[in-house]
């Protein structure tokens, strides 16, 4: 069943999910978890209709979850060397290139033969939780009044 029909409604969806994007931002800011804004930057949502229903899908690069949840050990990127050395500008730590390189090498071998600390330690960066939980009532709400809205319609009219 299609009740979410009318131009007000997919607004206000709309104005949601673009808040609960800008949500999860600042918790990734809050948790240190976008050295150079790039995977912030990437985040977008997109909403689809499909055969069970309409769907509010929240996108970002695919390097995401490793930033969430750490990164397992064993194979990397071929070019993890030198993501890794981005990442050390980005995050201020850059001494020198010569050494910046060596830094990363290092970090790339560790990573590749433990997992990130983050993974070893099992302490993933949680930037969903909070946002989803204070803003899914919203939601709910919305849609229950919609859906009361489109009863009334259907029975009374």
């Amino acid at each position: 069943m299609k009740f979410v029909t009318d131009r007000q409604t997919l607004g206000k969806i709309e104005d949601w999910a673009d808040e609960l994007v800008q949500r999860i931002k600042v918790e990734m800011h809050n948790k240190g978890l976008d050295a150079s804004g790039n995977l912030s930057s990437s985040l977008e949502y997109v909403i689809e209709n499909e055969d069970d229903g309409t769907h509010i899908k929240v996108l970002a690069n695919n390097y995401f979850i490793y930033a969430e949840g750490g990164r397992t050990a064993g194979k990397t990127p071929y070019n993890f060397v030198d993501i890794l050395k981005q990442w050390i500008e980005d995050k201020g730590l850059s001494v020198n290139p010569k050494q910046d390189s060596k830094f990363a090498f290092l970090i790339a071998r560790k990573i590749r033969q433990y997992g990130s600390k983050r993974y070893r330690e099992n302490k993933p960066a949680d930037v969903l939780s909070k946002p989803m939980s204070e803003m899914t009532p919203r939601l709910s709400e919305l849609l229950e009044n919609r859906l009361v809205l489109y009863i009334n319609d259907e029975l009374f009219h």
